[in-house]
C-alpha cells in the first residue's frame, strides 16, 4: 500500500513540506579515536576534533564542542587535574 493509504486509514493527513525551517550545524565533537574511527565519524557528518592527552592537558576549550567521544589516544591516568574537571 502506498504510504499516503495508509496514513489516511491512520487517521493522519500527509501533505508535502513548504517553505524550510532552519539549516542545522553540523554536530562538533572532539573525538581520541584511531584514523579508521575519525573517518567514520567525518562520513556520519560530524564535525570533529582530534584529541589526545597531551591536547586536553593543554586546556583544550569543551565548551566548544557538543560532546567528547573516546576510544582510544588517551590516559586517563596522565590527564591533569584542570583537564580532568574539562
Amino acid at each position: 500500500m502506498a504510504p499516503s493509504v495508509l496514513s489516511g486509514r491512520q487517521g493522519l493527513l500527509a501533505k508535502p513540506v513548504t517553505g524550510g525551517g532552519p539549516v542545522m550545524r553540523k554536530p562538533v565533537i572532539a573525538a581520541a579515536v584511531s584514523p579508521d574511527e575519525l573517518a567514520a565519524l567525518r562520513e556520519m557528518g560530524f564535525e570533529v576534533r582530534p584529541v589526545s592527552t597531551d591536547v586536553l592537558n593543554a586546556r583544550f576549550d569543551l565548551t566548544r564542542v557538543d560532546g567528547l567521544f573516546v576510544s582510544a589516544g588517551l590516559a586517563y591516568s596522565e590527564l591533569s587535574a584542570q583537564a580532568s574537571i574539562g
